[in-house]
């Protein structure tokens, strides 16, 4: 198939404001695509290839996209299917459903990292929906043929079996190792959350949180989560049979409080998007985050220079190195810095201060000054705007006391660049300065 490599225009942010409150600069642009791409799903199999799905209504044009430099770059794989649901197996393999241009749904799946893809078609108006799989063979598909539907396929997509012609439409959900020998699965149909403990092969249905699902995650056969919306963000810790609302940074004003895509890292570290901050004429997108299993949910707002008002997908590869993506994408390469709403460890912190660099704007050289109370492992690194790392400039253990080091950029081009004080594997500070040659 023909590749077309997109033509990429850089963003150049004239006044990005980053502090220590809100952090807003620890998302960075990437690239522009060179026409409007409503995109709707993204996955990275590590910290340079990934895929991403787009839609445009206007010009009904969508496919699959694949950057093998971590976002700086796209090159179209397919342009002939709506991709609605991508499911990474592993480093190598992923599915998804879709319907091509002849109105024709299809399973799909990659073994190459979304390099190419192999279909099964399927007769018309199934209306896939959505997928989950526990490994390369064995997976679920949900769509509607005229009834509500739940296939099974043991074969990578290439046959599907009923298993239920009421529990299908919406999400699905299968955790990924057996117990008592069989998979325990979710999914949602509108007002009814139905769940089966033997493999698909019989469903009931559980409590539901609401009335249209975004997404179900479970990290066992007891915990887990769903993303409803403006309803918010729902927990059992009892596999579905009860769900508790979880506040999503509650008190502070001008907040639309959402959560549709979220990552679960562990049993306490989550991290989500949707909704957005409210201010005169203009609105912000906002990435959530929790740190106790969504007992609290604190927020961070994208910088507005971007002009990303709203997210539609993300994904992370690790608690670190994310995407997130609407019209325009950001990346992250240090889990985005503090959220307001979280507490933080304020006794932790205050042992330490970062100063801001002087001079700044500099030509050349600049000191950057710090305090350490707690002696402790240090690190001072410099990162420039796409958030490479450019420099170590501190890397030792140090006893209580103020500090300086300097920062040669003569090397460097004019621009913004950031530095970060570290301790003892915690991020403390960020701050941004200007060269200027």
């Amino acid at each position: 198939m023909k590749r077309i490599i997109f033509s990429l225009v850089f963003i150049f942010i004239e006044n990005c404001t980053l502090t220590i409150e809100d952090c807003i600069c620890q998302w960075y642009p990437l690239p522009v695509f060179s026409t409007y791409l409503e995109t709707s799903d993204v996955k990275f199999f590590d910290a340079n290839t990934g895929v991403l799905t787009y839609y445009n209504y206007p010009g009904y044009t969508f496919g699959i996209l694949r950057t093998t430099n971590g976002g700086l770059n796209w090159i179209y794989i397919d342009t002939n299917i709506v991709f609605y649901d991508l499911e990474k197996i592993d480093s190598n393999t992923i599915y998804a459903v879709g319907r091509g241009r002849d109105i024709i749904d299809r399973v799909l799946r990659s073994t190459n990292r979304g390099l190419t893809w192999t279909a099964t078609a399927y007769p018309i108006d199934y209306a896939f929906h959505s997928c989950s799989f526990v490994n390369k063979d064995t997976g679920w598909v949900t769509g509607f043929d005229g009834l509500y539907k739940v296939w099974r396929t043991t074969d990578g997509g290439v046959t599907l079996t009923t298993q239920s012609t009421d529990a299908g439409r919406g999400e699905v959900f299968f955790y990924n190792k057996k117990v008592n020998g069989e998979y325990i699965g979710w999914v949602n149909k509108v007002s009814a959350l139905w769940k089966t403990t033997n493999s698909g092969n019989n469903w009931f249905q559980v409590a539901c949180p609401g009335t249209e699902l975004y997404q179900i995650t479970f990290i066992n056969e007891n915990t887990g989560w769903v993303s409803n919306g403006q309803a918010g963000m729902f927990k059992t810790i009892n596999g579905g049979s009860n769900w508790v609302n979880q506040p999503l940074a509650p008190g502070i004003p001008n907040v639309t409080r959402s959560i549709s895509r979220f990552c679960v890292f562990d049993s306490i570290n989550l991290i989500g998007i949707n909704g957005y901050k409210l201010y005169p004429l203009r609105g912000t997108a906002l990435v959530w985050k929790t740190t106790n299993g969504g007992n609290i949910w604190g927020y961070q707002e994208i910088d507005s220079s971007y002009h990303i008002g709203f997210l539609a997908s993300m994904d992370f590869i690790n608690p670190n190195t994310g995407w997130a993506f609407e019209g325009n994408g950001v990346k992250t390469t240090n889990g985005g810095g503090i959220f307001t709403g979280i507490l933080q460890k304020e006794t932790y912190v205050s042992n330490y201060k970062l100063f801001q660099n002087y001079p700044n704007p500099f030509n050349s050289t600049s000191k950057i000054k710090y305090q350490i109370l707690k002696t402790s492992d240090v690190q001072i690194k410099v990162f420039d705007i796409q958030g490479r790392e450019i420099s170590i400039l501190v890397n030792r253990k140090q006893t209580p006391g103020n500090y300086e080091c300097n920062f040669d950029a003569s090397n460097m081009t004019s621009g913004i660049y950031f530095y970060q004080l570290t301790a003892d594997g915690v991020m403390i500070a960020t701050k941004k300065m200007i060269y200027l040659k």
